[in-house]
């Protein structure tokens, strides 16, 4: 079935409108809108402040030239919708477009706009400041009553908690910094809300108003009040959605259960937690209490959030709420202790451990750290959660390898939001902490009464929940639910923690309020169990691998390939492989023992590897991680078809290593056809007179791979494709040999292997019609630059600058400035426009920093390479990278560095922008605006490079040297025919001669290249 859209594009403006911008008049104002106002109406605008009467035009474009070029915004009304045409219109006149107001008006940035051109587009109606007043909620003005303590609190004492959106495209740290300096305001967080920072700040409620001075702000509201507790967490756990819990609604509540809780004391006569029944195997709740009866607010606030349940769906039910406990109080800080601790736990039956308390005196994998690690390789089936530390830096223990480590997210509405925990990495550069749910606020058991409850904020209140999550997960499992998404005892089975772990952040999102993901602040992401379960009538499946235990698992240079139909790419692929590594050696300053690395293979051959991530999702053909026990793979829109999941024993340096594997999206685990591929990615570029060697791996998948069947089929120079045979290394692994080729040549390839019941498959998939390619040739370097030493940059200062300009920075420290006076890979020294203390910045004008020339004269091609930096500066400062051959300066890049930024790297195509003369410069310009507007930008490790091709001087294949490979040539093979040579009879240099070298003189047949 298919439909066909048709669209009509306009005809004729009303010439009522062609004038609409030339008179000025006021403006009609109403405080509220009438029953009609409820319809958005062409000649209004809607603020919730105020609707704004615009029937009559107002401001002529020429009338508002003289305020524009300040850094404020206005509203521009359109005659109608706003189109593609339209749009692009405005932009090529220079407006900067922002947020939409009803009707047909934007928000919009002038301050470089082309007021004339603008003025001329007779689709624009009306235009005007953004007025002070549009600014301030009715609301945030007036009070309201407040329903949580902490807000009556704040309410009797005149403050009032304020979320203040900014305008797209501002310096949000220097906005921050100039709303903090407003007498009695205190910053709260900053979180990013449809792609616009929002900042959430206590102040006195008289002093609200004056917020709409500022001109970065859009709008000031109040900050919502809302009662936070358990029994949000259970659904935000589950769906983020209000009260869908389609985990609980399968039946799954904890039931077969146990959790370790080891914390204060938890007060057993709670109605959470009390029973008729003696504590012990029958108790509903607890099935030992390991220490005297105690109770406190935490140990028993924790233990509700777990497993607690009053018998009613509110606070006082956990998220795990049919599991029992065994509990007991924090150990000691060692070894043993917490190793006695978990192990008796473990005789009771505990599979998950729950611990919201550390060491925050050390950053160190220390004896603590250690123990949870020994704990865990000593018991696979076991799951331990740490509350990562409040405080600012990541500590101890959760930086041990193998456990869960928990931050805390803000409650509803802002789970996205980070509420608390320590930022990563550990001290030796693992990704920690992993997992996030709220913990804000969190309402939940309190001790010493019988049925009440108390708020407590921390990543204490976020662990047990993830704690809870986890016993959910385990419970799917050994109740039969995979993969059928029903209860069935026959697909019932014991997962191991890494297969619970794995699953655990295989349901993680992305958390919106935290710049970057993944990051060393959210790890993988908060909790959404039903992103990684599957249940009948959901879009995303899941495959999950369990089978391989430590006992039988990898030891170095071995790998296992599994098939994975990926039937749909509506649904982003999430492959997740954990590990209980080795505990590290005592002493050590690196823990890590054994590394398992995760590959996944598409199915046109694109690599990618656990860990490497770029925007967001995995990058292709990245590196692979060496050092944590968790890897992850995310593709948000994958490629159809048959995948290959590779798991390498890359470094197992102690005993074997097991794994587990959960896999979500639009996926099935069989059958898988049998595919082909390379091991590792050919090169780019292979130097004339080289022959190339071609790892080949053929992943059979569910079927058998047909003898004799893997075949490099090889063109050169255009020609027609030759079969080119294989030697078998392994058992599913092949070595094909590229014979040495010559400038011109232009190389191309594919693979193909022919399954039984598959047939033939080709790598990449459309074989001869879209083949991998080889360039011939040689990349030489005209410099290589990381400014160590002095290779002939010169710098040139606008004479008019007050300060600044480009020096050589130091790294970190020695009182230079630490923001960005680091260079990009810590070799030493960069350029930067602001190296040292103080006032030092390039105020009021461009700053210049040129290259040395480069002879790209002869080159077929050219790259330069370069880290930049730039960060800090007011919306008025540019950055900008040009690129010369001695004519006209050509620009590359030209951005508005607003905002902190980090050191990146790019790589241009000089021919992109000019000819490949020998005078080739490239230029770095930093134009600072006046008034000390601190602007620090920073370039490094500058690489410039041309290609270039010079025929080989031997010519292979041409065995009686006459200069040409002919008959003659063939025929003086064949007398040497299986005899190990290393002349020119011996084409493709492999130190024999033999059928291959009589295919590779046929492919150089001719004569030989001068």
């Amino acid at each position: 079935m298919s439909s066909t859209s048709h669209r009509v594009r306009g005809g004729s403006r009303r010439a009522a409108l062609a004038c609409t911008l030339v008179a000025t008049v006021g403006l009609a104002l109403s405080a509220s809108a009438s029953a009609q106002d409820l319809v958005p109406q062409n000649d209004k605008l809607y603020f919730q402040a105020e609707t704004v009467d615009t029937a009559a035009p107002v401001k002529a474009l020429h009338k508002v030239r003289a305020i524009a070029a300040e850094p404020q915004r206005f509203v521009l009304q359109l005659d109608g919708p706003m189109s593609p045409a339209r749009r692009e219109a405005l932009i090529e006149a220079g407006v900067v477009i922002g947020s939409y107001v009803p009707a047909n008006a934007f928000i919009v940035d002038l301050s470089g706009a082309d007021l004339a051109s603008v003025e001329a587009m007779g689709f624009v109606r009306f235009v005007d400041e953004f007025r002070p007043s549009w600014k301030l909620s009715p609301q945030v003005l007036a009070g309201r009553e407040y329903t949580s303590e902490d807000r009556k609190l704040l309410d009797m004492a005149g403050r009032v908690l304020v979320n203040v959106t900014l305008f797209e495209n501002v310096n949000v740290a220097d906005a921050e910094r100039k709303l903090v300096q407003m007498p009695g305001v205190e910053f709260k967080f900053t979180e990013v809300i449809g792609g616009q920072s929002v900042v959430t700040l206590e102040m006195d409620r008289a002093k609200v108003a004056d917020l709409a001075a500022h001109s970065a702000v859009q709008f000031v509201e109040d900050a919502p009040d809302v009662d936070y507790r358990n029994s949000t967490t259970r659904w935000i756990i589950q769906t983020n959605q209000v009260n869908n819990t389609p985990v609980y609604d399968a039946g799954i509540h904890g039931e077969g259960q146990i959790i370790g809780v080891l914390d204060g004391g938890v007060d057993s006569n709670h109605c959470s937690f009390s029973d008729t029944q003696p504590i012990g195997p029958s108790h509903r709740k607890i099935v030992a209490y390991n220490n005297s009866f105690s109770t406190s607010s935490h140990g028993t606030h924790v233990a509700g959030t777990a497993a607690g349940d009053s018998g009613t769906n509110n606070d006082l039910r956990g998220i795990a709420y049919g599991a029992k406990m065994a509990v007991n109080t924090i150990p000691s800080f060692t070894e043993s202790g917490i190793l006695q601790r978990l192990n008796l736990h473990h005789s009771q039956g505990a599979r998950i451990h729950t611990n919201s308390w550390g060491d925050d005196g050390t950053t160190a994998y220390n004896s603590l750290a250690r123990g949870f690690d020994v704990f865990l390789r000593n018991n696979e089936d076991d799951v331990v959660l740490l509350a990562v530390t409040n405080g600012s830096v990541l500590r101890n223990p959760e930086n041990a390898k193998n456990l869960i480590a928990v931050g805390a997210t803000q409650d509803t509405p802002s789970q996205a939001s980070h509420c608390t925990a320590g930022i990563g990495p550990t001290a030796d550069g693992r990704r920690k902490p992993e997992i996030y749910a709220p913990g804000c606020s969190t309402i939940s058991a309190n001790d010493d009464t019988a049925c009440s409850t108390t708020s407590l904020t921390g990543t204490s209140m976020a662990c047990p929940a993830v704690a809870g999550a986890a016993a959910l997960v385990r419970q799917y499992y050994m109740d039969g639910f995979y993969p059928s998404g029903m209860e069935n005892s026959l697909d019932a089975f014991t997962p191991s923690g890494p297969l619970v772990k794995a699953t655990l952040l295989n349901s993680t999102r992305d958390m919106t309020g935290i710049g970057g993901f993944p990051s060393n602040l959210e790890g993988w992401g908060r909790t959404t169990l039903d992103d990684a379960l599957f249940f009948p009538g959901d879009s995303r499946r899941l495959v999950v691998v369990d089978d391989v235990r430590n006992a039988d698992g990898l030891t170095t240079g071995e790998s296992v390939d599994y098939g994975l139909n990926v039937d749909g790419s509506g649904e982003p692929l999430r492959i997740t492989m954990a590990f209980y590594d080795v505990p590290g050696a005592s002493g050590a300053s690196n823990p890590v023992v054994n590394n398992v690395d995760l590959v996944a293979i598409s199915p046109s051959g694109t690599t990618y590897r656990g860990n490497n991530f770029s925007g967001g999702q995995s990058a292709p053909n990245g590196s692979a991680d060496a050092i944590n026990s968790v890897e992850q793979i995310l593709v948000n829109n994958p490629e159809q078809g048959g995948w290959t999941v590779r798991i390498v024993g890359t470094a197992v340096n102690s005993g074997t290593q097991g794994y587990a594997i959960a896999a979500s999206g639009a996926v099935s685990d069989g059958p898988t056809a049998l595919s082909v591929n390379l091991d590792m990615a050919a090169p780019e570029i292979i130097a004339p007179g080289s022959s190339t060697e071609l790892t080949i791996r053929v992943n059979p998948g569910d079927d058998m791979l047909v003898g004799g069947s893997t075949k490099l089929q090889l063109s050169i120079a255009n020609g027609s494709f030759i079969e080119i045979g294989t030697t078998q290394i392994s058992e599913n692994v092949f070595r094909g040999t590229i014979p040495p080729v010559d400038c011109g040549d232009d190389p191309r390839f594919f693979l193909q292997a022919e399954g039984v019941t598959t047939g033939t498959v080709f790598f990449p998939p459309a074989g001869a019609a879209d083949p991998l390619q080889i360039g011939v040739g040689e990349f030489a370097i005209e410099l290589m630059d990381n400014f160590e030493t002095d290779t002939g940059w010169t710098v040139s200062n606008d004479p008019s600058l007050t300060a600044g300009g480009w020096a050589r920075g130091l790294p970190l420290g020695g009182g230079d400035r630490s923001d960005p006076a680091t260079d990009s890979d810590g070799s030493g020294q960069c350029f930067l426009t602001d190296p040292n203390d103080g006032d030092t910045d390039v105020d009021g004008g461009p700053t210049i920093l040129t290259s040395p020339a480069f002879d790209f004269s002869g080159s077929l091609d050219a790259q330069i390479s370069y880290d930049r930096y730039y960060g800090n500066s007011d919306i008025s400062d540019t950055f900008a990278v040009e690129i010369s051959d001695g004519g006209p300066w050509v620009t590359v890049e030209n951005v508005n560095p607003n905002g902190a930024s980090t050191w990146t790297t790019r790589t241009i195509n000089v021919a992109d922008f000019v000819s490949l003369t020998s005078t080739v410069r490239i230029r770095f310009v930093a134009s600072d605006s006046p008034n000390n507007s601190v602007f620090e930008a920073g370039v490094d490790n500058v690489v410039a490079s041309g290609f270039s091709c010079e025929s080989a001087a031997a010519c292979l294949g041409d065995c009686d040297a006459n200069g040409v490979v002919n008959f003659e040539d063939l025929v003086a093979m064949l007398f040497v025919f299986g005899s190990d040579d290393n002349g020119m009879c011996n084409a493709d240099q492999t130190g024999r001669v033999d059928f291959d070298d009589l295919v590779t003189a046929l492919f150089l047949f001719g004569p030989c290249p001068k």
